[in-house]
């Protein structure tokens, strides 16, 4: 390994940087340091806590490769900040576009394919989705004038390339290629070639791993391949896929000169030299919302009038929700034992072709998190309840247009947040962990176990022998330190941490998130505080107590997030006043015979 260089970039490096970057007219500042740590970020270092987190470092990117970073301005569109950049990339240059949805990623390659084909200059375009191909094979097909330009969208399904310059392939089908150690087209793509490559949504290749051994199929054969292309990584999301990506290059190269200077790396210093394109949450024409249960979020569907789209995680809460909500349709990825009806089919399409869908209530798993937009005025609110945070931005990264919406977030509470700390996190790993390491005795006695983990893609074999899917792993590391982070926040600084890793995601402010909190549990308490007086001058009978009791113990709990009852859930009068004293509930409750009345307590 390289000697570490721990100093800092000179003064005048970047002053000549800077200078370099406004007389070509970028308009923006170059930060040869990291940028300041942003709690958006997803890499922690661990560090002695309640929940191994180090309070100092929030969410930093990896820090073993000092990167040249332009920022994009929140006002600008990111092909207007790159501009013809492009021209100075050489082969060997790996470069980073973490830009928010909707920003002109998509744009800046084709503003490029001018150059690329003047200069012979072959393109690879790899997505992961079938309607993001499509809707990038239309675009390039109007940008070269080809005869596919007017194709109907599935017949642009077997094209693999236009006029032998432009070439499309999936992520699945080169894991495919590179899971049998062959190569993707060797008679284009060989050594003397000029090529460059863009991985368009690269979250994919963390997102899909958690349930797909592909994308580490995909990573182990590409730079073997392309290890002397240009490649450029786009996501929106690059919390948690830059990292594994970079540990996956080859770190052969020597510095390079670019931009009139010699690159500075301050972990490697014989790396070769990467650019991150950055833009900051840009905050979205929203108004956020937060629910606890789903009853309450039921209720006020039902009663609007307007469409909504919702995202859920599991197809099995998805079916719940269609049940209890009118006029609600279900979209998600088909699988053995899961097929859309004929009318979610035709809703799929609709939003494939249109931009829109016609039903009142969509609801959907992440099928939609790339390559899907929706372009539809009528779409007033949007529900997101995932807790993985690139998945919730993902999916609200499909709505464009500018008008306002309501944005709902579902309040998971910190003892949900530990379940999926431990379910969903702690024990796969361990899991994955105990099965590799095992004897062959061992394994085989644990055949169940090793079968799930192998469907769910967490672990293969490779010659023979157990494997790590790498990026699963790593994927599952960066949620758990995420989500130990989140609960480390919560015990310092309270609930509205939770919610505030949320919004800060889609650019709001943790004292909008608490004046967001605080409006809910005052609209909560108005709903208790009425309901009790809606009793008073009542006579309850032990029956009607006991309803009393419940539906008192249901609104607490919404307003309060405790459980205010064990077992019985009927309250004696004396239990029930501590508890309206407790919570500031200036009533209470009386006994006579057997007969219960509320009233308040200056009466």
């Amino acid at each position: 390994m390289p000697k570490k260089n721990s100093k800092s970039p000179p003064k005048e490096l970047i002053e000549s940087t800077h200078a370099f970057l406004r007389k070509e007219g970028c308009g923006v500042e170059l930060q040869v340091d990291l940028p300041k740590p942003n709690r958006s970020k997803m890499v922690l270092a661990p560090i002695a806590n309640p929940y191994d987190v180090d309070p100092k470092v929030q969410f930093a990117r990896h820090d073993w490769y000092a990167t040249q970073t332009t920022v994009v301005p929140s006002d600008k569109h990111f092909s207007d900040v790159i501009g013809t950049e492009y021209r100075r990339w050489v082969p060997g240059d790996v470069i980073f576009e973490n830009v928010r949805c909707g920003c002109g990623k998509t744009k800046s390659f084709l503003d490029a394919l001018d150059y690329y084909k003047r200069e012979q200059i072959k393109v690879l375009y790899v997505a992961s989705r079938e309607q993001l191909m499509r809707q990038t094979k239309l675009s390039v097909a109007k940008k070269l004038g080809s005869e596919y330009d007017d194709y109907p969208p599935k017949y642009l399904d077997p094209i693999e390339t236009f006029d032998n310059f432009v070439f499309f392939k999936t992520y699945q089908g080169l894991a495919k290629i590179y899971e049998g150690n062959g190569k993707f087209r060797p008679d284009v793509f060989d050594e003397n070639e000029k090529v460059v490559v863009y991985l368009d949504e690269a979250h994919w290749l963390t997102s899909d791993a958690l349930f797909s051994s592909q994308p580490d199929h995909f990573l182990n054969g590409f730079f073997k391949q392309f290890l002397s292309a240009i490649v450029i990584l786009m996501t929106a999301t690059d919390w948690d896929c830059f990292e594994p990506i970079t540990e996956a290059i080859p770190h052969t190269y020597k510095p390079k000169v670019l931009d009139g200077y010699e690159c500075y790396t301050k972990e490697y210093p014989d790396v070769r030299y990467d650019k991150v394109y950055i833009s900051a949450p840009l905050k979205l024409n929203a108004d956020l919302v937060y629910f606890d249960e789903y009853e309450d979020l039921v209720q006020r569907i039902n009663s609007s009038e307007s469409k909504w789209l919702i995202l859920v995680a599991s197809k099995e809460l998805a079916e719940k929700l269609k049940a209890e909500i009118q006029g609600a349709e279900i979209v998600y990825r088909e699988t053995d034992g899961y097929k859309m009806t004929d009318s979610a089919l035709e809703e799929k399409q609709n939003i494939s072709l249109y931009e829109r869908f016609n039903c009142r209530v969509l609801i959907t798993t992440p099928i939609l998190d790339v390559g899907t937009n929706v372009n539809d005025r009528e779409l007033k609110n949007v529900v997101v309840d995932v807790w993985d945070p690139v998945q919730a931005v993902q999916f609200v990264g499909r709505k464009r247009g500018n008008d306002r919406f309501s944005l709902f977030f579902h309040n998971l509470g910190i003892d949900k947040v530990k379940e999926l700390l431990v379910k969903r996190v702690d024990e796969p790993l361990q899991r994955m962990k105990e099965l590799v390491e095992a004897s062959d005795a061992e394994v085989s006695s644990r055949n169940d176990e090793l079968a799930e983990e192998i469907k769910a893609g967490r672990i293969y074999s490779r010659n023979g022998k157990l494997c790590y899917n790498r990026l699963a792993r790593k994927k599952l590391l960066n949620l758990r330190r995420y989500l130990r982070h989140v609960l480390w926040e919560v015990d310092k600084y309270g609930e509205q941490s939770l919610l505030a890793h949320q919004a800060e995601l889609f650019g709001h402010t943790l004292g909008e998130c608490q004046d967001i909190l605080k409006e809910t549990k005052q609209t909560k308490r108005n709903e208790l505080i009425n309901y009790l007086d809606s009793l008073e001058g009542k006579e309850l009978g032990k029956e009607e107590y006991i309803e009393f009791c419940k539906k008192f113990d249901d609104l607490l709990t919404r307003l309060t997030g405790k459980k205010w009852h064990r077992g019985a859930v009927m309250h004696q009068e004396g239990k029930l006043n501590e508890i309206f004293a407790e919570n500031g509930l200036d009533f209470a409750v009386k006994n006579v015979k057997g007969i219960y009345t509320i009233s308040r307590n200056d009466e």
